[in-house]
């Protein structure tokens, strides 16, 4: 049987209940005498919250999980909301055609904010938590981080989706020559939009390395996120970055999925 070497990073990539298999597995495997219990789920979270700063409420982007989660709890009027925030800034006389009203507009982003707001994790935040905002005012409203993953938590929704329905698979195909075809997956666990949706997200650095016009370039971002695992992806003026364990297949994703299955069954 081959032995299998997993590093520190590689360990906090996985899942809590993929961690907690693990750590189950090694300390069955050793004197309970020996062995403590330091990687308890509690454990793992003071972890997390000793490796990140707990002031820092601004973030570049949300996971598609942590989107998703937002957006589930929002009434479909705040979604319209933030639908049209994600092609532009908007004035209050936009925003009181989309709502009907300009007596809305106050309530409406108020309740988006409080929504996002309240998936970071108390325990890591407490009541500072209160101050972080999806939607900012300055003149006009605007989007305090990256919409793409926004964008793509609004087409999963469109289809359907609700908690309880299973894991979320997005399929991208493109064809750039009549004799090959590029394809690529993004899994979405349910279990990580469970995390987020009960308030376990967290806001921590993610860097990765891309290639534009065959240059090498290194990418980092602030990703509000409930775990390593989630799915990660921003815009920039050369198209969609995705981390690189974002996605599998020979294409990166580009624009709307192809194709999206909800608990195996196609929508």
């Amino acid at each position: 049987m081959p032995n299998i070497i997993i590093t520190e990073a590689e360990f906090k990539k996985l899942t809590d209940g993929t961690k907690k298999e693990i750590w189950d597995l090694l300390k069955d495997s050793f004197s309970t005498t020996t062995a403590s219990d330091d990687l308890s789920d509690e454990n793992l979270r003071n972890q997390i919250k000793n490796s990140i700063n707990p002031n820092r409420l601004n973030f570049d982007t949300l996971s598609i999980e942590t989107a998703i989660a937002v957006l589930i709890g929002l009434s479909n009027e705040s979604r319209k909301v933030v639908e049209a925030l994600c092609q532009s800034q908007q004035s209050r006389e936009s925003l009181t055609e989309i709502l009907g009203s300009e007596k809305k507009i106050n309530g409406t982003i108020g309740s988006i904010n409080r929504r996002l707001a309240k998936r970071l994790s108390e325990k890591i935040y407490g009541k500072r938590r209160d101050r972080a905002k999806l939607i900012e005012f300055d003149g006009d409203y605007r989007l305090s981080c990256d919409n793409r993953a926004l964008e793509i938590a609004l087409f999963v929704l469109h289809k359907g989706y609700k908690i309880g329905q299973g894991d979320i698979l997005l399929k991208y195909i493109s064809i750039f020559d009549e004799n090959k075809e590029y394809k690529a997956e993004v899994l979405i666990k349910e279990e990580d939009i469970i995390h987020s949706d009960s308030g376990r997200t967290f806001i921590d650095l993610v860097m990765w390395d891309y290639e534009t016009r065959n240059v090498n370039n290194s990418f980092s971002v602030y990703v509000m996120y409930s775990s390593h695992t989630d799915k990660v992806v921003v815009s920039t003026d050369y198209g969609e970055e995705w981390e690189d364990s974002s996605f599998t297949g020979n294409l990166a994703p580009s624009g709307q999925p192809n194709e999206i299955m909800i608990g195996g069954k196609k929508r």
